[in-house]
């Protein structure tokens, strides 16, 4: 469940409109950097937060390469999330991680389209090719391994 909502999340982070794309990032960095999530490894609640601390944590339990997305996108409050040059090329670091790629490529399929602001489509558009093309180059990278080995 904390994969599908922390991905739904992202999705909505990598949207074409600019008020979303900060609700979103606002809602992913307290998850993400919760003064709680420190302690929920070692089992103790950090405070009479109450049922919707308890619930952060639980689900900070359960997100898949949670280390991963706190380097990609903190510290916490580093962000403007607004600003289309500044999320996007984040979000193409998230498409590395497999749990969450399909959520947000859907996101930045939205915000690629020819109907959205130029700079909105190019910042999305550069960040999905840039990811693209580092895949192309592991892969050829790994190709060339394999064929040395042999």
């Amino acid at each position: 469940m904390a994969h599908e909502v922390v991905g739904a999340i992202l999705k909505q982070a990598c949207e074409k409109i600019d008020g979303l794309r900060e609700v979103a990032g606002s809602v992913l960095e307290k998850i993400l950097f919760s003064r709680h999530n420190s302690s929920s490894a070692s089992g103790e609640g950090g405070g009479g937060g109450g049922h919707r601390d308890g619930a952060v944590v639980a689900l900070v339990a359960g997100v898949p390469a949670f280390n991963e997305l706190q380097d990609v996108f903190g510290p916490a409050g580093s962000l403007q999330w607004n600003s289309a040059d500044r999320t996007f090329p984040l979000m193409s670091r998230v498409l590395s991680l497999e749990p969450y790629r399909r959520f947000v490529v859907e996101g930045m399929s939205l915000s690629v389209s020819k109907k959205n602001a130029q700079s909105l489509v190019r910042a999305a558009s550069e960040a999905f090719t840039s990811w693209v093309a580092q895949q192309q180059q592991q892969q050829q990278q790994q190709q060339h391994l394999s064929l040395i080995h042999i």
